[in-house]
């Protein structure tokens, strides 16, 4: 809970009004048996990463290969579908 410095305002930091992160809807997101669970399987498509984790904080491409680096994560494509997880 957030506490009122002596002057009586909520540091912005703390304010509940700030809109959440992007990917934090990601990161509650789940299946109705186990809330904050995702599912990366192999074959699915970066928009269904995307649309699951959220925008990567890094993305590097080399021809037919890419990886999507996210604060825990790195999701590698081949050709447009995941490949491997590495945790």
């Amino acid at each position: 809970m957030a506490t009122t410095s002596s002057h009586g305002a909520v540091p912005s930091h703390l304010s509940r009004n700030q809109p959440a992160p992007q990917n934090a809807a990601a990161l509650s997101s789940g299946s109705a048996g186990s809330p904050g669970k995702k599912e990366i399987r192999p074959g699915m498509n970066t928009t269904e990463v995307r649309t699951l984790l959220g925008k990567p904080i890094e993305e590097v491409a080399f021809g037919a290969k890419s990886s999507w680096r996210y604060p825990s994560l790195t999701v590698l494509f081949e050709n447009g579908r995941v490949v491997e997880v590495k945790f």
